[in-house]
Formats: structure tokens, sequence, C-alpha cells
């Protein structure tokens, strides 16, 4: 094949490459894989907080739980350990 005709191939080739990719549509090309959609479920893991409001891990086994009726509880092992009373 001489030298001219390999260069008229190879922009044969890139013009229809060109037009094949340029064609695909907006939505095509910007619309994201399809994902796994996340299903969140409720798990109660103590019983005996009235309204927790927010916690804070004083030990690998303990945590300080503050409920917004102004206590909070010293939590160890998953049970009430000890009730505290905040005064403003």
């Amino acid at each position: 094949m001489p030298i001219h005709q390999f260069q008229k191939s190879t922009i044969q080739l890139l013009l229809i490459s060109i037009l094949l990719f340029g064609c695909q549509s907006k939505e095509a090309a910007t619309t994201p894989a399809k994902q796994t959609a996340i299903h969140p479920t409720k798990e109660t893991v103590m019983e005996g907080l009235k309204r927790p409001w927010s916690m804070a891990f004083l030990s690998a086994n303990e945590a300080l739980v503050a409920e917004k009726d102004g206590e909070a509880d010293k939590i160890k092992a998953l049970q009430i350990y000890e009730s505290l009373k905040l005064e403003k």
C-alpha cells in the first residue's frame, strides 16, 4: 500500500470515528451509571432514653448521652450506668 493511500485510510478512519462519537446524545454522555439505591434501616440498640440529642464516647465501653430535657446519661455496655441532671 502506498504511503498516500495509508494516510487517506487513516484520515477516513479518524473522520468516521469523530462522526460516530460526536453523534452521541448529550443525555447519554452526561447520565451517570445506574447506582444501587441505599435503603437505611432503623435499629433500636438501647431502651430507656427519652429524647437523646447527642453522644460523646468516654472510652471503648462508655458514652455520655445528652437528652433534650437537660439530662445526661452515662452509658456503660448499653445500660444506663448513671443519670445526671444538667443545670444552667
